[in-house]
Formats: structure tokens, sequence, C-alpha cells
């Protein structure tokens, strides 16, 4: 599944950002397993713990049958390292679609 998630993290050029920040949350629901995928600029700055807290914190609602709660979760606390560690300047576009992708 790991595999998947890094192959898709590929396959969405998310490694393509100017300042390597992508963050992929990738969810097998019918696996019910997920991974999160940060690129090498973000992984340099968070702390050795980010991810795994962040993976903690989404279990909790995910065992709660809180699946949307769980992702959103994940997608505030990413959110929160991204603007801490790489905050909007004037002139900035977003390099990255902030759509959510279905793959079969």
């Amino acid at each position: 599944m790991l595999d998947r998630a890094v192959a898709c993290f590929r396959d969405l050029e998310m490694h393509k950002t100017k300042l390597n920040n992508g963050v992929l949350i990738y969810v097998a629901t019918d696996d019910k397993k997920f991974a999160i995928i940060g690129d090498r600029g973000i992984n340099a700055l968070v702390s050795d713990d980010f991810w795994d807290s962040t993976k903690n914190l989404m279990t909790t609602h995910f065992k709660n049958n809180h699946l949307a709660e769980g992702i959103s979760v994940g997608i505030i606390e990413a959110g929160k390292q991204l603007k801490k560690y790489f905050p909007y300047h004037s002139g900035d576009g977003n390099e990255l679609p902030d759509d959510i992708v279905f793959l079969p």
C-alpha cells in the first residue's frame, strides 16, 4: 500500500513543486489503510515525529468510523506546517491542485 501511495505521489507530480513541499494523504478505503507522503522540503523542516503524530490523530477518528473528520484533521495539521514553513507571499501561485483524486 505504501508503494501505491508513493507511486501516486509521483504520478500526480507532487515532487515537482519549487520548494519540494507537496503533501499527499492517501486513503485506501477498501483496505482500511492510509499513508501520508511529504516531499523532501517539508520533511526536512517538520519535527521527526510530526507525520507519526498526525497519523495517530487521524487513526483515532478512523477507528471511530469518522473517515471525513480523520482526513480533515490530517489536512489541517499538514496545512499548519505548510503555513509555518512555507508562508504565502504576494504573487505565489498554487503549483498543485487541491482536488480530491479518486483512483481505481
